[in-house]
C-alpha cells in the first residue's frame, strides 16, 4: 500500500501508531510480530530516508491528511 491511500482511509477518531523501520530494515522476526498484530506496511516511496527524517515526514503527512 502507498501512504496516501492508506491516510486517506484513516477515521480522524480513530487511534493510530505509526512504526518507523530501523535504517537497516526491520528483520523477518519483527515483520512476523507487526503483521500478527494486525499492522498495515506501507511504503514511503523509493527514495530511502534516515528513521528521523522519515518519522518527521509521517507525522507531518499523517497531520496534513487526517487532521489532528
Amino acid at each position: 500500500s502507498n501512504f496516501y491511500d492508506v491516510l486517506s482511509h484513516i477515521n480522524p477518531e480513530d487511534k493510530t501508531l505509526i512504526v518507523i523501520g530501523p535504517e537497516g530494515g526491520f528483520s523477518a522476526k519483527d515483520l512476523k510480530i507487526l503483521d500478527d498484530k494486525g499492522f498495515k506496511f506501507i511504503s514511503l516511496g523509493q527514495t530511502i530516508l534516515r528513521a528521523e527524517t522519515a518519522a518527521i515526514y509521517a507525522a507531518s503527512a499523517y497531520r496534513f491528511m487526517v487532521g489532528r
